[in-house]
């Protein structure tokens, strides 16, 4: 079909032209002591090439759709649970091919990355999956590779410069998996089991956040949390920001709206709702914060 040949032959000339850029930023970055993190979504589309070109080794029908797919239960996030929608993994094939297809993934994410963060880490341990079409609450659980995928991919890469996204239901089996692995996780000052105005301690061996992409913005925090408003509530922001920047992680990181000092107007995705991602920062705001960042 040339219609399709055209646009297949588009996105491979956008796809080689974006990779040249990025490796010329990466390699900018690294010259400058700049080491960049990328993310890694634990699943795949449905209509991804990855399912399209090795359909064994994920949970499909006889007609190539997925037969069960992913999601989460019920949490203070979201009561119905999650339905993502991605096809689960046949882990069972995947150890039989000594993770081969999660092997060529970390090798590419380590190649565009200095550090690469494992979006959903508890599903390495354990993974929820939902018959196809029917809702959350008709979930299960099934086991994950545990440590033996980390097992083998150390073999391969040696140290792996990974980070955990450690936050959901955590387990002590989860807790247990991140011990073994040495991976870093995360630590979530809005999650601290404490009123942070007083102090704020991150658990060890994590990373701290003052937010992430699914929650507040610290200020829209301080507003609801502690029903302050206006300069007060950014105010407290800053101070709780001041208190993640100065704990004992080796790695802080504020989220762009909260280095800007912005309300939820500016919040970046609700979990389980449709139709987040859509706030882009201004220039002016960026450079007006200049001062404060440095």
């Amino acid at each position: 079909n040339p219609r399709i040949a055209a646009a297949a032959e588009n996105h491979r000339r956008l796809q080689y032209e974006f990779d040249r850029e990025w490796s010329e930023l990466h390699e900018y970055a690294r010259s400058r002591g700049v080491q960049i993190i990328g993310d890694m979504p634990m699943y795949v589309s449905g209509d991804s090439s990855d399912v399209w070109s090795e359909p064994d080794i994920f949970d499909l029908d006889e007609s190539g759709h997925a037969r069960r797919v992913a999601g989460a239960p019920g949490d203070a996030f979201a009561p119905e649970g999650q339905v993502w929608g991605n096809p689960t993994y046949r882990w069972d094939i995947l150890r039989e091919q000594n993770f081969g297809w999660w092997l060529r993934r970390f090798s590419r994410a380590l190649a565009l990355y200095d550090y690469v963060r494992l979006d959903h880490f508890i599903g390495f341990s354990s993974y929820f999956s939902i018959p196809s079409g029917k809702p959350a609450s008709e979930g299960a659980y099934a086991f994950g590779p545990g440590m033996e995928l980390f097992e083998v991919a150390h073999r391969q890469f040696g140290p792996l410069p990974f980070i955990a996204e450690d936050l959901g239901a955590i387990t002590p089996a989860v807790r247990e998996l991140v011990c073994a692995t040495g991976i870093p996780g995360m630590d979530i000052v809005q999650f601290f089991d404490g009123d942070v105005r007083e102090g704020y301690v991150p658990r060890p061996e994590t990373l701290t956040y003052t937010g992430t992409h699914d929650n507040q913005t610290l200020v829209g925090f301080c507003e609801s949390r502690f029903g302050v408003a206006g300069d007060e509530a950014v105010e407290l922001a800053d101070e709780i920001a001041r208190r993640v920047l100065a704990s004992d992680a080796d790695v802080a990181i504020m989220p762009l709206q909260d280095v800007l000092q912005l309300d939820d107007d500016a919040r970046m995705n609700v979990p389980g709702r449709a139709g987040g991602w859509g706030w882009q920062a201004q220039w002016e705001d960026i450079d007006a914060a200049a001062a404060r960042l440095s």
